[in-house]
C-alpha cells in the first residue's frame, strides 16, 4: 500500500511541476514577442488559450502593427507606375571591383546612395586618419550644401528654403519610381525630401556658377574662394557618376521657383545652357561640329532627359 501511495503522489507531482512550468515558459515567450513577427505565424504555433492579459495585448499590438506594415507597402508600391522604367542604378559589384572609383563619389555625394557615406577619396590609403579625414570632408561638403540653399533661397519668390523641401515631399513618389534600388537609407519620405533639396540647390548653385550665370557676391564668389579650379573640376565629374545622380526635373523646379524665371519654358532654357557648359567641362574629347549640333539639341530638351549623365549620354551618341 505504501509503494502504491508514493508512486502515485510521486506521479501526480511530476505532472503538476511539468505543466506548471511549460505554462510559465510559454507566457513569457508570448511576453517577449517581436511586433515585426508575422501575428499569423504566432497563432497558428499558439492555438491554445492563454490566460495571460498581457501576451494577449502583446499579440494584438503585434497584429495591428503587421497589418499597418503590409498597407503601407502596399501604398508605396501602388506609387510606382508598373510601366514606368528606373533611370538611376548602382554597378554591379563585378564591374564595380574593376575601377571603384568610377563608380562612387570622390568629392561630393549626390542622391540617396551615397549620402551617408559621403564622398570617399578612393586613391587614399585606408586607415584611421584616413577615415577621420573623410568624416571631416562629409561634414565640410554638407557645410557648402547648406550655404548653397541659403544663396537660393534669396532667389526665391518666398525666401523660404522650406518651400522647396515641401515641393519635394509632393514629388517624393516620382523620385522613388526614378532609383532601381529600394532607398534603405531614406524610407522616411521627409529626409529624402530635405536631403533631395539640399543637394538639387548645391548642383544649381554650381551650375550657374560653372556656366557664368552667378551673382556678384552670392554663391559663385563663395564657391571660387572654397575650391580651387582643380577641386571645382573634380566636382563637375563627381555630377557624372552612374551611381551619384539626383532626377532633373528637382533642378527644374528649384530653378522654376526662382523669383527670376517666370515660366517652365524659361527654366528649361536656363538649365540646358547649364548642360552645354558642363558638357564642355567634362566630356575628354573635341566633338567637332556634329558634336555641337548635338550639344545644343540636348540643350533645348533637357525636359525629356532624366539626369545630368542622361544629357551627357545623349550628347555623345548624338542622340536627340
Amino acid at each position: 500500500f505504501l509503494v502504491r501511495f508514493f508512486f502515485f503522489f510521486f506521479f501526480f507531482f511530476f505532472f503538476f511541476f511539468f505543466f506548471f512550468f511549460f505554462f510559465c515558459f510559454v507566457s513569457c515567450k508570448m511576453d517577449s514577442v517581436d511586433p515585426h513577427i508575422n501575428p499569423l505565424f504566432l497563432r497558428s504555433n499558439f492555438s491554445f488559450s492563454i490566460s495571460n492579459p498581457a501576451a494577449i495585448e502583446n499579440m494584438r499590438q503585434a497584429e495591428e502593427t503587421w497589418v499597418a506594415h503590409i498597407k503601407k507597402e502596399l501604398r508605396q508600391a501602388e506609387c510606382r507606375d508598373s510601366s514606368h522604367r528606373p533611370s538611376i542604378f548602382m554597378a554591379p559589384s563585378p564591374l564595380r571591383g574593376l575601377k571603384h572609383e568610377a563608380f562612387v563619389p570622390q568629392v561630393v555625394a549626390l542622391g540617396p546612395y551615397h549620402n551617408d557615406l559621403g564622398p570617399h577619396h578612393s586613391s587614399f590609403p585606408r586607415n584611421e586618419d584616413t577615415e577621420r579625414y573623410k568624416a571631416l570632408a562629409a561634414k565640410e561638403m554638407e557645410m557648402h550644401k547648406v550655404m548653397a540653399s541659403k544663396y537660393v533661397e534669396k532667389t526665391l519668390r518666398t525666401q523660404d528654403f522650406s518651400a522647396i523641401v515641401k515641393e519635394f515631399l509632393g514629388m517624393v513618389g516620382m523620385v522613388r519610381a526614378e532609383y532601381y534600388t529600394e532607398l534603405v537609407t531614406c524610407k522616411v519620405d521627409e529626409k529624402l525630401a530635405y536631403m533631395l533639396a539640399l543637394d538639387a540647390c548645391f548642383v544649381v548653385e554650381v551650375l550657374r556658377s560653372n556656366g557664368g550665370m552667378g551673382h556678384e557676391g552670392g554663391f559663385h564668389t563663395y564657391y571660387c574662394k572654397r575650391f580651387p579650379r582643380p577641386l571645382r573640376k573634380s566636382v563637375l565629374q563627381d555630377f557624372m557618376l552612374l551611381e551619384n545622380q539626383i532626377p532633373l526635373f528637382l533642378l527644374l523646379r528649384v530653378i522654376r521657383m526662382s523669383s527670376e524665371c517666370g515660366s517652365d519654358e524659361k527654366a528649361e532654357k536656363l538649365l540646358g545652357a547649364m548642360v552645354e557648359e558642363v558638357a564642355r567641362e567634362t566630356v575628354p574629347f573635341d566633338w567637332g561640329e556634329l558634336g555641337e549640333q548635338s550639344v545644343k539639341a540636348i540643350a533645348r530638351s533637357v525636359k525629356s532627359r532624366k539626369h545630368l549623365l542622361d544629357c551627357l549620354y545623349g550628347i555623345v551618341t548624338s542622340e536627340e
